[in-house]
């Protein structure tokens, strides 16, 4: 499944939201256990306005749901038949600009994408925090984990190497060349790991200023193999200790684990370290992210990047060692 930026305006995209149990009930939890009688809160990315129902039942005296879509009409709708709708001030506005008549208590967003970051939803979080929350106040979730490992996953087939076998007398390289700059989400197994996963790096969201992320990281090879992508995933905490998990070793999610690939694949050894550097800048809509990887005390080393559009045509295997 490529991960691409989906339109919040329709009902498909929300109803998977709202089928995804782990994340309602860990946002349910966390604003349960977070929520105090009289607070004021916000939801940044409201949608169907869900989470800030969940803030009224938890005692929230107002909530302001921020949703630029036009699923705010249905937020409105979900406010009515819940009998919270004189609790609810709905804003349809871009975070940016919107205005608030005093600060909150809570700051609570459902604003993760691909490897947490990828839909760049995180800086108008940070605007919203910075103008609207009072200093005291809580942010949920408040931290974000950054989790890396190395692959050999046959989940590429379903994406660019799969166009290599369909023949209509047209040369299709250019699509497949292209699509290994390009990230997607997939349910990655134990058998496909190649490596240790690591922690890639750490978002303190109430203390971060910078929504850009640069992070390293060293990889150590379990078993010979090839390479031919970095699987990312994220652990989002709360405060009071609730967290969502979107690892392959925890309950299913409609995030499943994001793959960045690596083409050429590279062949590694027991023993290795695969380093890898990564970095996820704003742009526009989306995180444009680069990844670049290669086998310390070699000169194996390639680079990937979601925003070329020069993309260079597949080169051979990087098979000798």
């Amino acid at each position: 499944m490529t991960a691409f930026i989906p339109k919040y305006e329709a009902l498909a995209v929300h109803r998977l939201m709202l089928r995804d149990e782990v994340r309602i009930e860990t946002f349910q939890r966390a604003i349960k256990d977070n929520v105090s009688a009289g607070d004021v809160v916000i939801d940044y990315g409201a949608g169907t306005g869900i989470l800030s129902v969940f803030a009224v039942q938890a005692g929230a005296s107002r909530v302001y749901a921020i949703e630029r879509t036009g699923i705010i009409d249905i937020a409105r709708q979900v406010a009515e038949a819940n009998q919270v709708e004189d609790r609810i001030i709905f804003i349809p506005e871009p975070a940016e600009t919107a205005e608030l008549p005093e600060k909150a208590d809570v700051l609570v967003s459902e604003w993760l994408g691909a490897f947490a970051v990828q839909e760049n939803m995180l800086p108008g979080l940070l605007t919203l925090r910075d103008r609207w929350l009072k200093p005291d106040g809580l942010m949920l979730p408040n931290h974000i984990d950054l989790f890396l490992t190395a692959i050999d996953s046959d989940s590429f087939e379903e994406t660019w190497r799969g166009l290599d076998d369909y023949d209509h007398g047209v040369d299709l390289s250019p699509v497949s060349d292209a699509s290994v700059h390009e990230i997607y989400t997939s349910e990655i197994s134990a058998e496909e790991q190649v490596s240790d996963a690591k922690r890639m790096g750490s978002l303190d969201l109430a203390g971060i200023s910078d929504p850009k992320i640069n992070f390293g990281v060293a990889l150590h090879i379990k078993r010979k193999a090839m390479v031919n992508g970095l699987s990312g995933w994220f652990v989002a905490r709360f405060p009071g200790g609730v967290e969502l998990k979107t690892g392959p070793d925890a309950a299913t999610t409609h995030w499943q684990q994001c793959v960045f690939p690596i083409c050429p694949g590279i062949v590694v050894e027991r023993g290795d370290r695969l380093g890898v550097d990564l970095t996820g800048t704003p742009d526009g809509d989306v995180v444009r992210f680069c990844w670049e990887v290669g086998v310390e005390g070699t000169d194996l080393k390639q680079t990937h990047d979601t925003g070329r559009a020069d993309f260079a045509p597949r080169a051979g295997n990087h098979g000798g060692r």
